[in-house]
């Protein structure tokens, strides 16, 4: 919501590392769930490819 004027959801963590006093972090109860991340498939920024390749390590730490 800082830069886009939207809604945006984030983990509890952003809380300690994003501190902004013009940001308010409220937790939502609820059950557990999965996130995902949706791209073009084109998408070669290096931002999404660091993204990519950080969910192919985390899936193969499991």
């Amino acid at each position: 919501m800082a830069t886009t004027g939207r809604i945006a959801l984030h983990a509890e963590a952003a809380s300690r590392f994003y501190p902004h006093p013009d940001v308010r972090f409220i937790p939502l109860d609820g059950p557990p769930v999965q996130i995902a991340v949706a791209t073009r498939a084109t998408d070669d920024r290096h931002a999404i490819t660091a993204v990519r390749h950080a969910t192919w390590l985390l899936g193969r730490v499991r």
